[in-house]
């Protein structure tokens, strides 16, 4: 069970039927050179997210503000090429999304 967090902690898991949106696929483009963009169907407000490795460290994060429903993420320069996790939630981790993300 996934439960609010300050922000710098690693999110570890995702609830089952969650409040996840399941009919929310995006996260474009995939794979990405350096930065992506999430679709955000909540309201606006602060996103916080996460990259973690295929090892299960964590590699990048950040927040940024959520506008017109979407997120825009730009992923450290120097991160290599890879698959990754990418954890995108709200403050409160009422919202969380979970995502593959393909680094060329």
């Amino acid at each position: 069970m996934l439960v609010a967090m300050r922000f710098d902690e690693l999110v570890t898991g995702i609830p089952e039927g969650g409040p996840t949106n399941p009919e929310q696929p995006a996260l474009y483009p995939n794979p990405t050179t350096g930065a992506v963009t999430v679709r955000w169907d909540w309201p606006d407000e602060k996103v916080h997210w996460q990259v973690v490795s295929s090892t299960g460290q964590l590699v990048d994060f950040g927040s940024t503000a959520a506008t017109e429903n979407a997120v825009r993420i730009v992923l450290a320069s120097d991160l290599a090429a890879g698959r990754y996790t990418l954890l995108v939630r709200n403050a409160q981790a009422e919202y969380v999304q979970h995502f593959t993300l393909v680094k060329n």
